[in-house]
């Protein structure tokens, strides 16, 4: 390599992140389950999958930096498609720890209900790659597709003869596109006509 710092940086980047996923792999499936040792979160409003995944994001740094099991209760409102409506994130991630509650503390949990966690600052000095990393790192950990999705992902891949090459296009035309404040939204041709360019 022609800079052979960049590859040590690299492997650090590398091994740094397997620690974490180490650490809260550790901590989402502990050998065993110690009530005063859960963090007790429910999803109720129903909230758009960005930020519902931002909110499952920097829970789990809370949790992290706590050094308590993150329990997520309640159910998805807004992806509650045929066959999930009961099963939560349970329908569409594989399970994020091996603890359960018998009964949920609603009254700590109707407090802070789908509060915003805060943006925490890095809870470990000896790697700080900055919070974007960490949060990263954090929902590699969480969106792991069920088994019971990832089949349906390979129906649904068959039916549409998916190859392996695609370019994914993020078309951001929901509640955001209705909010006065922010930017007008792109029209979906626009997009099209990008992706064309860019395949050609």
């Amino acid at each position: 390599l022609d800079n052979p710092t960049r590859c040590y940086s690299s492997v650090a980047l590398q091994r740094g992140s397997e620690h974490l996923l180490q650490r809260l792999t550790s901590l989402q499936f502990p050998r065993s389950c110690d009530p005063d040792k859960l963090s007790q979160r429910r999803f109720n409003k129903t909230q758009g999958l960005g930020v519902t995944l931002r909110w499952l994001g920097l829970s789990q740094l809370e949790a992290l930096r706590s050094e308590r099991t993150l329990i997520v209760g309640g159910r998805w409102r807004a992806f509650n498609f045929e066959g999930c409506n009961e099963r939560g994130l349970s329908c569409y991630l594989a399970p994020t720890t091996n603890c359960s509650v018998k009964t949920w503390d609603w009254e700590d949990i109707e407090n802070n209900d789908f509060e915003m966690p805060p943006v925490l600052t890095v809870p470990d000095s000896c790697m700080d790659q900055g919070q974007l990393w960490w949060s990263a790192i954090t929902l590699q950990a969480i969106m792991r597709p069920s088994l019971d999705f990832q089949a349906r992902l390979r129906k649904m891949k068959n039916i549409m003869g998916w190859d392996g090459r695609v370019l994914g296009l993020h078309v951001r035309h929901g509640d955001s596109c209705a909010d006065v404040v922010r930017k007008t939204c792109i029209a979906t041709h626009r997009y099209f006509e990008q992706a064309e360019e860019v395949a050609v």
